[in-house]
């Protein structure tokens, strides 16, 4: 339970952090959607990646 629940955390505050960036900067617009695809993108494999590590701990 608790590597798992410090795994959340520490992604929250990816999340938090990059969306602070990402309005911090305005970025021209296909700067911007690039970003924000290849964000998705990271955000899948790290959801992805905290998910088989739940799976394992349970």
């Amino acid at each position: 339970m608790g590597p798992t629940h410090r795994s959340e955390m520490a992604f929250s505050k990816l999340l938090q952090a990059s969306s602070k960036v990402l309005s911090i900067r305005p970025l021209p617009n296909v700067t911007n959607r690039a970003l924000l695809r290849n964000f998705k993108t990271i955000v899948k494999k790290l959801g992805t990646h905290l998910v088989t590590r739940m799976r394992k701990s349970m």
